[in-house]
């Protein structure tokens, strides 16, 4: 993949000269992230997406994509942090940051952990009222892949939590009933 860079716009902020010695830099920086031997080196999968990812994980993915199209009109959404700010900002550059106004045949998406405001929450569940959802619990710091159902009279929920290798209590909560 190739990346070009106009510099229209730069007239009267920098010299040419001045961008164009910034050159063995970039090529230092651009060295160090692909050859992932820069600070944070671990922090960099994103560098080869979209050729090398776990294919099997993104099967899985879809998977339950379409199970929660099929079974829930709203998909809640904890996560704090980057799990909140990535989700959210997917959501807001592939559709529209007014997603649920839309009319659409995929749930609405809420999101939840961002914000402790009972007051949020309350507002949460009153929009959700006897609706079927689904909750995505988006926690890395976990590293055990979990999925759990949990049926009440009124209500399907399908937890999907994207863990990866350490142990957690939160399966089995969430496989208590409601």
């Amino acid at each position: 993949m190739s990346i070009s860079v106009s510099l229209h716009g730069c007239e009267g902020f920098a010299e040419r000269k001045e961008i164009f010695a910034l050159q063995p830099e970039v090529e230092r920086c651009h060295h160090a992230l692909h050859n992932k031997t820069g600070k944070g080196n671990d922090f960099v999968g994103w560098v080869d997406l979209p050729e090398a990812y776990d294919k099997e994980e993104f099967a899985r993915i879809k998977q339950a994509a379409e199970k929660i199209r099929a079974n829930s009109e709203v998909l809640i959404v904890i996560g704090i942090g980057g799990s909140y700010l990535g989700t959210r900002t997917a959501l807001d550059f592939i559709k529209t940051p007014f997603y649920n106004e839309k009319k659409k045949d995929t749930p609405d998406i809420y999101f939840v952990g961002n914000n402790i405001s009972s007051a949020y929450l309350n507002d949460i569940l009153a929009i959700l009222g006897d609706r079927d959802f689904s909750v995505n619990v988006m926690i890395y710091c976990f590293r055990q892949r979990a999925e759990a159902e949990v049926s009440g009279s009124l209500l399907f929920c399908h937890m999907i939590s994207p863990f990866d290798g350490l142990s957690s209590n939160l399966p089995n909560l969430s496989k208590r009933e409601p």
